[in-house]
């Protein structure tokens, strides 16, 4: 179970302010009492505290900045339990909430647990034991109250984190997500990725209407779900068009054939409203060393677009970088002379226009 979730920034600044407001009145109140013992101990909870503010407001603050930050005013907390007992145990309840911000479910609660404990036993050297025994069973509660509501909100959170990058109808993960996978992928070779298009799905709309595509691309997806080796990932890419990404090419290839197999059992209804098998297209393209993922993805469309004209329901291999480099060369220097020849085509003729109109 992870954390409750990402701390805004105005609420960890709020915090911190609160907090050293309060540690600076008992720090001024103290220091007019003359009890320098318990100046020196708020004094040291002050400076990590204004450490990790200044970290807060110039946006360089991390998870471990706050959490060393909390467990040495927790520290404090404990010190001046011990010099005053009351006034230093009522500051034990809000701070054991702030654990399960900080630190993942189990941690916070054993964590929470001993800083309780360790307060309670420095107040017992001031405090008489039933009132250490009433903020005993009080803190106790604070602690589980605390894991629920953190168990609570930690479970929302995964939930909408999963509908934010799931598409609802096939179940695969979204656009949303792929973008963000392919930029944390790293450059290494060996991965393959296939772009698979459901060959005249139009046709299955407009025959047979969009609930009936609708449950096409459900069986779809649960197929490439059923497929899928545990180190692959697979997206609806966008309409009838699905994206995986392998890290092996050997699992990719077997993928292919299955995948073409199983679609073979999925019926769609064809132009006249008969029974037809599914067919798909499909482009595999292989990553080359440090390829960028913007060119690997360019290259498996290009693959796409040749099984489409290949005839459809067919798999074509993704040219290698270099190959497919060389092609746009030629094609751009054909353009090149294309173009210049057009230029000196048009040339010529406004010069013949000029001597017409000059005689």
């Amino acid at each position: 179970m992870h954390r409750i979730s990402h701390i805004p920034k105005p609420a960890a600044l709020l915090f911190h302010v609160v907090a050293m407001i309060t540690l600076l009145s008992y720090c001024a109140y103290r220091l007019y009492l003359g009890d320098w013992a318990l100046v020196a101990i708020y004094s040291l909870s002050l400076l990590p505290l204004t450490l990790s503010f200044l970290k807060e407001l110039n946006g360089i603050s991390s998870h471990v900045n706050r959490r060393v930050t909390l467990l040495m005013v927790s520290i404090g907390i404990a010190a001046t339990s011990l010099e005053i007992g009351y006034g230093g145990l009522i500051f034990v309840f809000p701070t054991i909430f702030i654990y399960f911000f900080l630190f993942p479910l189990t941690e916070a609660f054993v964590l929470s647990m001993l800083f309780g404990a360790l307060s309670l036993a420095c107040g017992a050297q001031t405090e008489p034991m039933d009132l250490i025994v009433r903020f005993g069973v009080a803190g106790v509660n604070c602690v589980i109250f605390g894991a629920i509501f953190a168990y609570i909100i930690s479970s929302q959170h995964s939930n909408l984190m999963h509908l934010a990058i799931t598409d609802p109808l096939t179940g695969l993960y979204n656009r949303k997500k792929l973008n963000s996978d392919l930029e944390a992928l790293p450059e290494a070779p060996g991965a393959a990725l296939l772009l698979v298009d459901i060959d005249h799905f139009k046709r299955i709309n407009d025959v047979a209407g969009h609930l009936e595509g609708d449950r096409v691309l459900k069986e779809v997806g649960a197929l490439i779900q059923g497929l899928l080796p545990n180190t692959a990932q697979a997206y609806r890419y966008g309409g009838e068009e699905f994206l995986l990404i392998f890290r092996d090419i050997d699992d990719a290839r077997t993928t292919c054939e299955h995948l073409r197999q199983g679609l073979m059992q999925i019926i769609r209804p064809d132009m006249a409203g008969k029974a037809a098998p599914l067919t798909c297209s499909m482009g595999l393209a292989a990553r080359y060393g440090e390829e960028s993922a913007v060119h690997w993805l360019k290259r498996a469309d290009i693959a796409l677009y040749r099984a489409k004209n290949a005839g459809r329901d067919c798999v074509c291999v993704a040219e290698s970088p270099v190959t497919l480099l060389h092609q746009e060369n030629q094609v751009s220097q054909e353009q090149r002379v294309n173009q210049e020849k057009k230029e000196n085509k048009e040339s010529h003729k406004d010069k013949e226009n000029k001597s017409i109109a000059t005689h």
